[in-house]
């Protein structure tokens, strides 16, 4: 075993890494409110500063993006995502653009932000959206195909893909829906792996699949006052709604209330016979297979359940 082999696996975090804070995007949710989408050690002492004119005018809060860093699944993983919030009853100190420092090393970055306050008048793009969890090395353009007509089928007509890395089919599936399929609109969203100090100081090594909290999170502020519902799934997993024409339709006839933050879906595992090996026999099926699916008990909440999040709510 390697030296590195056995600092990853007694679960020690090189002391570099603890102190560090990787910021990787930011949102304006309000005139007096900014979010940051924020990975760190999940013990880190230090402390993030925000800056105006190049002073520091407060703190910047970090809340965890679930119920608790790290996670009991994987408590392993000692760096985990925070949301950092940024607030101010001056909105006249917000602007496009927010200065952060650090209490260890004073280093300063400026961060672009994406504005997603509330417009005066609210028209969603779209109504129904979804949320891929970050793509690593993904490569099968024939799943993504199926995978991307079925939800059209549902209603979707906004798909957000996070991507790490992907083959060159996956790009061209991507981009033959961005550009020529009428009213679908296709976005990926960067997700790199964060920047290793050396191959013994990789916070890669300690994070958990590309911390997809935060990642569903980021989705979340990107969708706000965009799309009216996003679902959170895998590129295998489908929401069907039995009773209604559509998914879509299911969801607008529950949704008479503006206290519904999000839909929970019990799951159950399915298994669809697929006889195609390119893109000729898909164009061959006729979906009978869909006919014949094969599926298991439902599990019991929350094991494996789906969300669709109203994202104007998600706090």
């Amino acid at each position: 075993m390697s030296e590195l082999e056995r600092h990853v696996s007694s679960n020690t975090v090189p002391a570099p890494l603890k102190r560090n804070f990787y910021v990787r995007s930011g949102f304006r949710v309000s005139d007096n409110e900014i979010r940051l989408s924020v990975v760190t050690y999940s013990r880190n002492k230090e402390t993030l500063y925000w800056l105006r004119d190049g002073l520091a005018v407060g703190r910047v809060e970090l809340v965890c993006q679930g119920n608790k860093c790290p996670s009991d699944y994987s408590r392993r993983c000692a760096l985990v995502g925070y949301i950092g919030i940024i607030k101010s009853d001056k909105p006249e100190q917000l602007t496009n653009t927010i200065e952060i420092t650090n209490s260890f090393d004073n280093n300063t970055v400026s961060i672009d932000l994406i504005d997603r306050r509330k417009p005066q008048q609210l028209v969603y793009g779209h109504k129904l959206g979804v949320c891929v969890q970050p793509m690593f090395l993904y490569y099968n353009y024939l799943e993504l195909i199926s995978f991307i007509e079925k939800w059209i089928v549902a209603g979707a007509t906004k798909f957000y893909f996070l991507q790490e890395s992907m083959t060159s089919n996956i790009l061209k599936v991507i981009n033959y829906y961005k550009n020529n399929v009428a009213g679908i609109s296709v976005q990926v969203i960067d997700w790199p792996s964060l920047p290793k100090l050396t191959d013994y100081h990789d916070p890669n090594l300690y994070i958990y699949r590309l911390e997809r909290n935060l990642a569903i999170m980021e989705c979340m502020y990107h969708a706000r006052y965009q799309t009216k519902y996003v679902a959170q799934v895998h590129l295998n997993q489908f929401i069907i709604s039995q009773n209604h024409e559509t998914l879509l339709t299911y969801l607008e006839s529950k949704s008479t209330s503006h206290s519904i933050a999000s839909f929970s879906f019990r799951s159950v595992n399915a298994i669809l016979t697929s006889k195609w090996n390119s893109v000729e026999d898909m164009a061959k099926v006729k979906f009978e297979n869909h006919f014949k699916v094969k599926h298991t008990r439902s599990f019991e909440r929350p094991i494996y359940s789906k969300l669709i999040f109203r994202p104007d709510y998600v706090s």
